[in-house]
Order: structure tokens, then sequence, then C-alpha cells
């Protein structure tokens, strides 16, 4: 198996004033509820930023949309359990939510919580696979039935957060999964958008932003990328799956980016 190794750019460049009204922004809420598709991507993609709110007192919530498989098989499910070195599903999804468990901790977040949702990859229809190869696609026929309720438990949680601010992934990749919980929290129109790592790390362009550029500024935070990293080396199972990303095994960590709506740090 190849080992992957993490670094912290050099070469991390960003505009520190607005860096600094969004800080003051998320500072001047009750906290934060941040949508991650999957065990690994809030901090994947947030790691940083994460680790810097908690040191300073902020309430962060990760909430998890897709956490749970079936009983099912496909090419794209012998993959993923053989990269991650698994035969049995359940302990595969057990483990996965331990080390997400652990990371959350090591950046300071207490508050998690799992939809139980299915991954797409296990997700089926008729008993068949609806993703049975690949699932950074357009979202199927076949999962339409799965949205509304995805939805309504969303909108659940944001009630309950109503001083808090959100966060839901860009969909940089186009994974389905991705795609699902960004448009769903982006029902609500103050949503900032994270971009999607290790998507992100290869894309030759941003796919998918939700609002026109006109609405959205981009920011760049640079801070707590030392913690990130090791929260990131907690995903033991999910590291080989990185390694495509990286350049010769080396995976580079830069500064994380933010699509913000202009009205809330003008």
């Amino acid at each position: 198996m190849n080992k992957l190794k993490i670094d912290i750019s050099k070469e991390i460049e960003i505009d520190e004033a607005m860096s600094a009204s969004f800080i003051k922004h998320l500072k001047s809420r009750d906290g934060i509820v941040i949508f991650s598709p999957h065990l690994d991507d809030a901090v994947l993609s947030m790691g940083g930023l994460i680790s810097y709110l908690s040191e300073h007192g902020l309430d962060i919530s990760i909430v998890t949309v897709f956490t749970q498989s079936l009983d099912l098989d496909s090419p794209s499910i012998r993959v993923i359990m053989d990269r991650a070195g698994f035969s049995d599903v359940n302990l595969y999804f057990k483990a996965r939510k331990s080390e997400d468990e652990k990371a959350a901790r090591l950046l300071g977040v207490k508050n998690i919580q799992h939809l139980r949702f299915i991954d797409a990859a296990w997700r089926a229809d008729n008993g068949l696979p609806i993703y049975p190869t690949y699932q950074l696609v357009d979202i199927s026929d076949l999962d339409q039935a799965l949205i509304p309720d995805v939805e309504r438990k969303i909108g659940e949680i944001l009630e309950g957060k109503g001083n808090f601010a959100v966060f839901a992934p860009l969909a940089i990749g186009r994974h389905v999964d991705h795609q699902i919980v960004k448009n769903a929290v982006g029902k609500n129109k103050n949503t900032i958008y994270f971009a999607d790592f290790p998507y992100s790390a290869i894309a030759s362009k941003v796919n998918g932003i939700p609002n026109s550029l006109e609405d959205q500024v981009l920011v760049e935070f640079g801070l707590g990328l030392e913690k990130k990293k090791d929260a990131i080396l907690k995903y033991e199972t999910q590291l080989p799956s990185f390694i495509p990303f990286s350049r010769e095994g080396n995976l580079t960590l830069g500064a994380e980016k933010y699509h913000v709506p202009k009205s809330l740090i003008s």
C-alpha cells in the first residue's frame, strides 16, 4: 500500500483584510454548523478554520449526512473496501465514525451528529446499485425520492440554529452526495460554501458555484493547518484514497477557500 505524506504549503498568500472581515462575522454569531456529506469532508475542507474558531470559544457543530450502508455489492464498493483494507462493511463504517470523532475532538469539536442516510456507493433501486462504478456524476433520477428527506432533516436542524453561520460543500468534483447536500443547505440564502478538499487540490477550475459571482466573494484562510494535518492523519481508512489527489504521494495543504455571500462581510 502506498504511503501518503501530508505537507503544508510554504507559499500561502491571502487577503488579510478580507480574512479578518470573515472571521469578525463568524465571531458575531452564536456558533457555526457545518453540513458534511461524509465522515471526513468537514475536517478535510475546513480543519484549519475549525481549529482556529474552537480555540476562540465558538460553538461548532458538524452534521454528517451520509453515514450508513446497505448489504450491496458493486465494482465501486469493492474498490472502496479493498483500498481501506476491510471486508465487513459494518466494521468499515464503524471505523470511519471513530476516526471522524477522533479528528473532530482533536480540533476541539464536541457536537457531532450523524443523519444516517445511505452513502451513494451503497444506494440501490430494486436491489441494484444506483452508482455501481462512479459517484462523481450528475444526480440520478433514482435519487429523487431521497432528496426531500434530506432537505427536510437539514431544514429541521437549521430551525434550531437561527443565529449560527451555516456551511455547506461547494461540490467541487461533482460527487453526488456533495451536490445533494449543497442544494439542500443552499436553500438558506446565507449559506457559506467551502471548497471541497481534496477535490479542490486538482481542480482546474471551480465547478458548481451556487450563485453568481456578483453575489459571492472568495475568502481564503490559512491558519490552523498544523492541527488540520494532524486531524487528517486520523482518517487511516481513507488515507489511501487521498493518494490520487497528491503529487507522488505528497498531499499539500494550502489556504482553505470559502465562497461567502457579500452581504455577510461587506
